[in-house]
């Protein structure tokens, strides 16, 4: 559960958060899980059409690199025209 002001997150009934969060923090670090969160439309936008500036890429062991959500174009997309 994650908490910003006075909004608590509820897995169940996310908009309120989301909401919230594009509002007063559009980028936001989560020190728990060591990861960015990005709440507005555009910047999700810029971050999945950059590679070169975002990465994918993580190192959190267990195996999860090798996952296609973690690899960057141009890898990512002749894995994903494999699989589909």
């Amino acid at each position: 559960m994650a908490e910003n002001d006075s909004i608590t997150y509820d897995p169940l009934y996310p908009h309120a958060w989301y909401q919230h969060m594009q509002r007063t923090t559009p980028v936001f670090y989560n020190q728990q899980y060591r990861s960015w969160h990005v709440f507005r439309y555009r910047d999700v936008q810029r971050l999945l059409l950059d590679p070169t500036s975002f990465s994918s890429r993580i190192d959190i062991g267990r195996g999860m690199e090798k996952s296609l959500v973690f690899i960057d174009p141009p890898r990512h997309r002749s894995l994903r025209n494999l699989i589909t």
